[in-house]
């Protein structure tokens, strides 16, 4: 998983592929668990997860409408194509990522 390192970043990071931008924070628990959910989802399928801490980057969140965290935005080559809130299971991240990502 990458870390946001710069709000600049972020445009050029969500057009490369397939790109699930993971809005979070430190200390949030739910945040926590879903980051490991995240790493066995990269292993397992050709997706770029981009973790932004909503604390640091609040404009980004803003811009984005995260009013709650955890909450994830899927990209396809830049394009926003789906988005969830609150914590999930793998399968259900597998679901999403089979219908908007393998199509």
């Amino acid at each position: 998983m990458n870390q946001l390192s710069s709000a600049a970043e972020f445009e050029t990071a969500i057009k490369n592929g397939n790109v699930i931008v993971d809005f979070y924070a430190q200390w949030c628990g739910p945040c926590r668990g879903l980051s490991t959910t995240l790493d066995a989802i990269v292993k397992e399928h050709d997706v770029t997860v981009l973790k932004v801490d909503v604390d640091k980057y609040q404009s980004l969140a803003s811009k984005h409408r995260v009013s709650s965290i955890p909450h994830l935005v899927f990209f396809k080559k830049g394009s926003k194509v789906h988005e969830q809130k609150g914590a999930c299971s793998k399968k259900a991240l597998e679901a999403v990522i089979t219908k908007h990502f393998n199509s």
